[in-house]
């Protein structure tokens, strides 16, 4: 099983220059954003713009609060986890499927909203490792969370 836990930052609102506080979710005591980039790196020097690669920001605390603990999209049964590093709401989303067991979580069928199979630039994240975590351990990190929001 992988461990989660949200941590607190200040970001930088570039637009509106102005500081806000922002959940960033480490897995295994890794950054997710770390994680995803090393992964997206090979996809993004395909398009020879490697900036992109973990291009994500954390969201506010009420904001992964609530996409944590809502129904997913209707749509694609994903909800978002991750936004741009712009702080702007679907810029460059991360999505992610979050299925529930009995005794687990899990995070899977990882996706970029502007490189998902209808793009033309497609990143595949089928080889990107799944995460499971224990119910009862991920359920008290988002108690804390919700504190925080």
């Amino acid at each position: 099983m992988n461990t989660i836990e949200f941590k607190i930052v200040k970001n930088h609102d570039q637009e509106w220059s102005g500081e806000y506080n922002a959940v960033r979710i480490f897995i295994d005591n890794k950054d997710l954003i770390d994680i995803l980039r090393d992964f997206e790196l090979e996809f993004a020097k395909k398009e020879n713009n490697e900036d992109i690669a973990g291009a994500y920001g954390g969201m506010s605390p009420e904001s992964i609060y609530e996409n944590l603990t809502s129904k997913p999209n209707a749509e694609n049964n994903k909800t978002v986890i991750l936004e741009c590093d712009c702080a702007c709401s679907g810029c460059w989303d991360l999505l992610v499927e979050i299925i529930e067991t009995e005794d687990e979580i899990i995070w899977t069928n990882f996706e970029n909203i502007h490189r998902g199979p209808q793009s033309h630039n497609f990143w595949d994240y089928s080889s990107f490792k799944n995460f499971s975590f224990d119910k009862k351990a991920y359920y008290i990190e988002l108690e804390k969370l919700k504190k925080l929001s």
